[in-house]
């Protein structure tokens, strides 16, 4: 059986600054993994991990430094490989559009008949629940709509490959659960889905785990282990500081010269800082890590 999606040593780099003074940051190193036909996917990590830099090289936006992809057997072809749709975390439309308008235009910009394209924009926004919305401007759509919304946007090409990046996040537990179950009929109907998120909870449904730290694919974890719970390190100013924070903190563990990681099962990054605000501490930097990696690959807050 051909493999959905298989990925060999892809590493992407961003180049920044001026000649002469220029860095490089490394964000893919090596990345290989494969998706089997109706698979979902999940791609757990902490922000700044690379997620969205490696869908979008899957989508074809990017182009690798090194290492190949093939989408069903066949090379990826940029800009729009065949059968497959991204979802990005954040997608822009015209506000003043409704939802019907708004998939309609992306429809035409994917050059579909016009016969063929008002039938697949009533069938895509009865599928995601948006029938009795698709005249309500895209302006009026709260969060959960526009998650669907985007779904909706992608699906009217019927695509092989799914690709979400985000889209279960920052949803409240019922709305995440309702979209959860949408994608779920999808991958029983044969789309293949890959699926990023920083939230563990939001991956919970995926048939298969894969996390993305420091550039590179880890194996599958343990649901329970170190490696599938996230941390806020920080370095805090004076480092004679960490203490206090250590003290106040459930769970926090001092890791030398000032720097403290803090569980974040109950709590946010913007949590733990306004709480060392509140406490008088000062904080150098702060990212989210995995609790025991040991990893730098992580977002800056």
């Amino acid at each position: 059986m051909t493999l959905a999606l298989v990925v060999r040593d892809v590493s992407r780099s961003w180049h920044a600054g001026a000649r002469g003074c220029a860095s490089t940051a490394h964000v893919l190193r090596g990345v290989s993994f494969h998706a089997q036909p109706g698979e979902f996917l999940g791609i757990f990590g902490p922000p700044g991990s690379g997620k969205s830099t490696l869908l979008c090289v899957l989508a074809g936006l990017l182009a690798p430094d090194r290492g190949a992809v093939t989408i069903f057997g066949e090379p990826l072809r940029p800009p729009r490989p065949a059968g497959v749709a991204w979802v990005p975390e954040r997608i822009a439309w015209y506000p003043f559009l409704t939802a019907r308008e708004a998939i309609e235009y992306y429809a035409t910009v994917r050059d579909l008949a016009p016969g063929e394209r008002r039938e697949r924009v009533n069938a895509v926004l009865e599928r995601v629940g948006l029938a009795t919305r698709a005249g309500a401007p895209v302006s009026d759509l709260d969060r959960p709509e526009r998650k669907r919304l985007s779904l909706a946007q992608a699906l009217v090409t019927r695509p092989r490959l799914l690709l979400l990046d985000e889209i279960f996040s920052g949803l409240a537990p019922s709305s995440r659960a309702s979209l959860v179950a949408l994608v779920r009929e999808f991958v029983a109907e044969g789309t293949t889905v890959i699926c990023t998120s920083r939230e563990r909870g939001a991956l919970e449904s995926c048939a298969r785990l894969l996390v993305l730290a420091d550039g590179k694919i880890r194996d599958e974890p343990d649901r329970n282990s170190p490696a599938w719970r996230l941390a806020l390190e920080v370095r805090v100013e004076p480092p004679i500081h960490a203490r206090r924070l250590v003290t106040a903190r459930r769970g926090a563990a001092a890791l030398g010269e000032g720097r403290v990681r803090v569980p974040l099962a109950d709590a946010t990054p913007e949590g733990v800082l306004a709480h060392c605000r509140q406490l008088g501490i000062g904080v150098a930097w702060s990212r989210v890590v995995a609790e025991g990696s040991g990893t730098d690959a992580a977002g800056g807050w």
